[in-house]
């Protein structure tokens, strides 16, 4: 069949009531044309047309054979079974509310937790190449996994030998204050240096980057800002690039605006716990040639052909180097690359895992469940399908049939559980902790909604497959009898659904076992004597900007 008959045989499936008259007009012409033939042979009126309809042949048959070349037979059929599947439901509306809630439920909660999933592993990160991006830690060897903050020296040195790196860029939480207009506001900030944001491959929707000379003594005082505060606390000012603000009682200029919702925090080695809204260029001094100290985050970007573990190899030579230049500091230190998406988001990859493994259990069961449902109901029809195969239906259309009826019913529990997955996310979102995960970002959108679709359709093949097989055990003597029905009852399916509610109860004792260890685990966490009575005590953080505070 050549594309062009497919094509025409997809339109004309969505013109079928067209169709269907020019079809009965088609037959009707051949009908009178055939009459009229015989009446001008010399036949009455009436024996013409019986003479036309035996000269035709069945008209039934030749019109079902006409659609079966104009349409796609198993595409109409399916759409039929569909109705029909909803004239059933609703004839049993107690039993379908019971079938969808169910549904609902289990493919809820597994959307909302895809949404996560989703929103932190399988998007891509918001940076240029983010493959190629890795976060560079010291490490003291014997705790290898430990991810330490870096010395500006060492940083120095690792910029300037390595050959594995297209750039490598330093930041440093701190925090800030706005002053000047309006109330004075307290903003979390990031020093970083000039080259971070090409770095990282992000630019600002208004002005510009930093530049080198950014980074020079005496021309520091120029900021970037976030969105969010260009937004709220400057109302959006089409003429904030140049403009003087007051920062920490300094006049530092805006030469840029960054993009919405861009952000670039590490829990690890963060000072504040919050992610920066304003950003200040680094000036390196002549005194971070000297070992002391380790407060720097370092991100670096890999060249072209280059691999983790090649880059790991050349970083480890040059400590092994700094370890022999400068013992007193650097012995027993190493460096460890990090991804950068594991760094984001590798201490949250088990966790969800767990999660996303339970709520697949809760939709197995929700699955046996109305399996359950559907046998206890085709036991019911054994007498609806011995009729049906005893005028001709056969196994396959039966098959179809009732598999129909349970894709409906799992779309209307995959429609009603994308719904409750909004209010699960909503929740999540909730309770979920900002200093480990901001989920404020997540939603559902066309690829949940494709989710949800993928996961109802496999759903109700899942849990249709069980009683649609079951008609093929009708016994057409015994359930055509008068007592046929209640036999049938009686004795049909029973070992599946046994089979089914041994599942059920597998499964739950699974989750039941597995929420009880994390309990456990949570309450020896909540229990550990941290060597001090914490009732009643409170943590403050005073934060005095540095022109206010210097000695002297």
């Amino acid at each position: 069949m050549s594309w062009r008959n497919t094509a025409a045989k997809i339109l004309s499936f969505f013109r079928r009531e067209k169709m269907d008259r020019a079809l009965d007009e088609e037959i009707r012409a051949h009908l009178d044309l055939e009459e009229a033939e015989q009446q001008a042979a010399g036949l009455p009126s009436e024996e013409a047309r019986h003479a036309a309809r035996r000269a035709f042949g069945n008209v039934t048959l030749a019109r079902e054979d006409t659609l079966d070349t104009w349409l796609f037979r198993l595409l109409e059929d399916f759409f039929e079974d569909i109705r029909y599947g909803l004239r059933t439901l609703a004839k049993n509306p107690g039993f379908a509310a019971v079938a969808i809630f169910t549904l609902a439920l289990g493919i809820g909660a597994n959307t909302a937790i895809f949404s996560v999933i989703d929103a932190l592993f399988l998007r891509p990160l918001s940076y240029g190449d983010p493959q190629r991006l890795v976060v560079v830690w010291e490490n003291n060897r014997p705790r290898s996994r430990v991810r330490n903050t870096v010395g500006p020296a060492n940083f120095l040195v690792w910029q300037e030998k390595n050959t594995v790196f297209e750039q490598m860029g330093i930041l440093y939480d701190h925090p800030s204050s706005i002053t000047g207009e309006g109330e004075p506001e307290q903003v979390p900030a990031q020093a970083i240096s000039p080259n971070l944001m090409s770095l990282l491959g992000v630019s600002p929707i208004r002005g510009r980057s930093f530049s080198e000379d950014d980074g020079q003594p005496g021309r520091e005082n120029v900021v970037l800002i976030s969105y969010g505060v260009w937004q709220r606390r400057f109302a959006g000012d089409p003429r904030i690039v140049g403009r003087s603000i007051r920062v920490d009682d300094v006049s530092k200029t805006v030469v840029g605006v960054m993009p919405r919702g861009f952000e670039f925090f590490l829990k690890n080695g963060s000072l504040s716990g919050e992610k920066a809204q304003l950003w200040n260029p680094i000036v390196i001094s002549p005194a971070w040639r000297t070992p002391q100290g380790r407060f720097l985050t370092s991100v670096a970007r890999l060249k072209p052909g280059v691999s983790l573990a090649q880059a790991q190899a050349e970083m480890n030579a040059i400590a092994a180097s700094l370890e022999r230049k400068w013992p007193d500091f650097d012995t027993g230190w190493g460096v460890n690359l990090v991804p950068l998406t594991e760094e984001l988001t590798g201490d949250l990859r088990k966790p969800l895992g767990i999660l996303f493994a339970a709520v697949g259990l809760v939709l197995l069961i929700a699955c046996a469940n109305v399996a359950n449902l559907l046998l206890a109901r085709a036991a019911t029809r054994h007498k609806e399908m011995a009729v049906r195969t005893a005028l001709g239906a056969g196994r396959n259309r039966i098959f179809r049939q009732l598999l129909a009826e349970s894709l409906v019913l799992s779309i209307a529990g995959g429609a009603a559980g994308f719904f409750l997955s909004i209010w699960g996310i909503r929740a999540l979102i909730s309770i979920s902790p900002r200093n480990i995960v901001d989920l404020s970002g997540v939603g559902p959108d066309f690829r949940i909604l494709a989710f949800t679709m993928i996961v109802s359709i496999l759903t109700g093949l899942l849990f249709g497959v069980a009683p649609a097989l079951s008609a093929f055990r009708v016994n057409l003597n015994s359930a055509l009898k008068e007592g046929g029905r209640a036999s049938s009852l009686s004795g049909s399916g029973a070992g599946l659904r046994t089979a089914l509610v041994v599942a059920e109860i597998a499964f739950a004792f699974i989750l039941l076992v597995g929420g009880g260890l994390l309990a456990r685990s949570f309450l020896r966490l909540t229990s550990v004597n941290p060597g001090f009575d914490p009732h009643n005590l409170l943590t403050v953080k005073l934060t005095l900007p540095s022109t206010r505070n210097d000695a002297g």
